[in-house]
């Protein structure tokens, strides 16, 4: 195939279709990629006032989309914004209701989560009782005095408690962090050391490889370093009734998940109405230049940027099935639970993604009638070595978009994606989008566009609302035409909570720990 020829250009109906087209019809612009990424960067007072509305429809907006010292001049840095000041919203209220397009919202009784393991078992919540689930979390957590500004961390598989845990959580105000429970206990200590957890959520141990993983004697320890924890909760997940004796402590309180909820079922949901700062998240960066950084990302940032990736940039609709192949310790699982704000229902996977070879995950795209699936440029280039060719052994049928992250995926594995996997894709084809961003920001800097031809190597655009200078991309060396540039100019909410010199108020009345502050993330505000 020729350097210059695409290897996929989506049909006009599919473009004009599309939920990037509907929102530029919203807003009046341009049927345009670079016009659009053009006006949201030059006007992102109107660009982000105009996303809240289209994206977030049901959670009155107060006012302008940021206000603050030196934006009526132009001069505004990233500690001078506040973002949507007045607005409140509450992150888990809107995800379970998945009202992000009012026109199509999901019903009570439609899939809300599915997950499955390598062991073969398969869950599944609807939102009506996801909304059930959440509330009896949410209850637990103020009976054990948790507050907004508490911490509850979460050790776990991907699966459903950590899910609900996250989201009981967030009703409540409290913030939350996760580790996978491959993590050992001085990787665990390291991270959630930092920010003092009142509650941790574990599970007994996992399985990966037909191996199980008993952590009983990691979490024992974990448990008994852990100042001021006040509550262990104990997932069953390798066995139906784990012996909890060894983790007993003389200040933390030992239960088992149905234990621990079973006092407050049928609990009224209730949803503390946050500002959009309010802390959501606690991200860490990789360790790699000494002890995890802690990340602090807040409720509104958040959840705008992932619904705007996710309608606009890759076209999640909602009834969609979305899979993305992560573990509870990487940023794309904070992405991947924001889905079912789209009315999408969010597939989790637990596991060796190579269980019985090459062919599991496809395998699930056959399965769950997935619509998207995500994985790592890696794991596509294991694949092909493999030998493995999914359009030729599995139903695809369904299948809409790949995405890709992690590291650049090579222009050899976008070729090998349309000849191995795109043919049996359906007949308006395969969306391709290499994606990347990071954990400092938990989304994408550069992502899909839906509206446009998809050539080999390239990452096809800048998300809008982010701009910048610096060359993204060049095709196999020579400078494109069709190149993005990004940098860090652009007006941007970006997520991180803007703890730094806060006054208080009553949504943070449990400070976070003073070393927490020391190591915030500095992409506070627009960027």
């Amino acid at each position: 195939m020729s350097e210059s020829e695409p290897l996929w250009v989506p049909p006009a109906a599919r473009s004009v279709a599309s939920q990037l087209r509907r929102f530029a019809d919203s807003v009046g612009a341009e049927p345009d990629y670079v016009e659009l990424h053009r006006w949201s960067v030059t006007q992102p007072d109107r660009f982000w006032s105009a996303a809240w509305d289209h994206l977030l429809p049901s959670v009155p907006r107060a006012g302008a989309a940021f206000a603050g010292r030196g934006v009526a001049t132009g001069q505004a840095g990233p500690f001078d914004v506040e973002w949507f000041p007045g607005t409140s919203l509450n992150v888990a209220e809107r995800i379970l209701a998945g009202t992000s397009d009012p026109e199509r919202a999901p019903g009570p009784d439609e899939d809300f989560l599915v997950a499955v393991d390598e062991r073969g078992r398969r869950r599944v919540l609807s939102r009506r009782d996801g909304v059930a689930d959440v509330a009896r979390v949410a209850a637990a957590l103020t009976e054990a005095g948790v507050q907004p500004g508490d911490r509850v961390a979460a050790w776990m598989p991907n699966t459903v408690e950590t899910v609900v845990a996250m989201l009981g959580a967030a009703a409540v105000g409290a913030v939350f962090s996760s580790c996978s429970p491959d993590f050992g206990s001085d990787g665990v200590l390291d991270r959630f050391g930092q920010i003092e957890p009142t509650v941790l959520i574990a599970a007994d141990g996992y399985t990966y490889g037909s191996k199980d993983f008993d952590r009983r004697a990691e979490l024992a320890r974990i448990v008994g370093a852990m100042a001021g924890l006040r509550q262990l909760v104990v997932v069953p997940f390798l066995a139906d009734a784990p012996d909890l004796a060894p983790l007993a402590g003389a200040d933390t309180a030992v239960s088992t998940w149905e234990d621990w909820l079973a006092p407050h079922t049928g609990a009224t949901p209730r949803y503390e109405q946050l500002p959009f700062d309010h802390p959501w998240y606690v991200l860490f960066s990789s360790g790699t230049t000494g002890v995890p950084k802690c990340i602090v990302h807040r409720c509104g940032g958040v959840l705008l940027q992932h619904l705007k990736e996710h309608r606009l940039q890759l076209d999640i609709r909602p009834g969609d099935r979305v899979a993305y192949f992560t573990t509870c310790g990487w940023m794309m699982w904070n992405w991947l639970m924001s889905v079912p704000a789209c009315g999408a229902t969010a597939v989790l996977y637990d596991g060796n993604p190579f269980h019985g070879g090459p062919r599991r995950l496809w395998e699930l795209v056959e399965q769950e009638r997935l619509d998207f699936l995500g994985v790592s440029a890696k794991y596509l280039e294991s694949v092909e070595q493999s030998g493995f060719r999914p359009a030729a052994e599995v139903d695809l049928s369904t299948l809409r978009t790949l995405a890709s992250t992690g590291s650049p995926l090579s222009p050899e594995s976008f070729e090998w994606v349309y000849d191995a996997v795109a043919p049996t894709t359906g007949a308006d084809g395969l969306h391709l989008a290499s994606i990347s961003g990071g954990t400092d920001l938990c989304g994408c800097f550069v992502a899909g566009d839906p509206t446009s031809p998809v050539y080999a190597g390239e990452i096809r655009a800048r998300s809008v609302g982010h701009g910048g200078r610096r060359a993204l991309r060049r095709r196999r060396g020579a400078r494109s035409r069709r190149a993005g540039r990004t940098g860090v100019h652009g007006t941007v909410p970006v997520h991180a909570a803007r703890v730094l010199g806060r006054r208080p108020t009553r949504h943070h009345r449990a400070p976070l720990p003073r070393r927490l502050l020391r190591t915030h993330a500095r992409c506070v505000g627009p960027r």
